[in-house]
């Protein structure tokens, strides 16, 4: 699938009347867009696939995340409705416990078409991930953490010792490009 493909599903998605199940019954919802809400790319986010900004009434995907899985489009079409079920639940619901991943939100998710998971399950569908401008390295056990910024504070390795921050297992941080 192509990035422009995927903008179509994109708009699609968002400019779609909604029919949700609620307490009082079955309630029709306008289309996101109408809410007020906008979508677009971060080029921030590399670990998220979406997000959803309340306050800014905006929807964002990683275009790094989309870019490197485009073939993925099921999951990417499940992120969108995802975050679209946080809009209308906080819509709905405003501070009432609606746009958190509890069961108002999970109600809304599963009648829109979403999976109602908190988090995509990366063991069953792996995503490609963007390569880490650094990894934090355990010189005593080889255990590698990758890092898209760099560290501001030293970090030892939780492996070599699980009690807190140990300064006989300092992590050292490489470049990766």
């Amino acid at each position: 699938m192509t990035i422009t493909t995927i903008n179509k599903m994109f708009d699609d998605l968002m400019n779609t009347t909604y029919s949700i199940e609620t307490y009082q019954g079955i309630k029709r919802i306008n289309p996101v867009r109408d809410l007020g809400y906008s979508y677009g790319y971060s080029k921030r986010a590399k670990r998220r696939l979406g997000v959803c900004k309340i306050g800014k009434k905006r929807i964002e995907l990683s275009s790094y995340l989309v870019e490197l899985n485009t073939e993925k489009v099921d999951v990417i079409k499940d992120t969108i409705l995802h975050e679209i079920a946080h809009a209308i639940a906080f819509s709905l619901y405003r501070y009432d416990g609606g746009a958190d991943h509890g069961p108002k939100w999970q109600r809304i998710a599963k009648s829109i078409g979403c999976d109602g998971k908190r988090l995509h399950d990366n063991a069953e569908t792996p995503l490609k991930q963007p390569k880490s401008k650094y990894t934090l390295v355990c010189t005593t056990c080889d255990n590698q953490i990758k890092k898209h910024r760099k560290p501001t504070r030293r970090s030892s390795c939780a492996k070599c010792d699980s009690s807190g921050f140990n300064n006989d297992y300092i992590l050292e941080i490489r470049q990766n490009y």
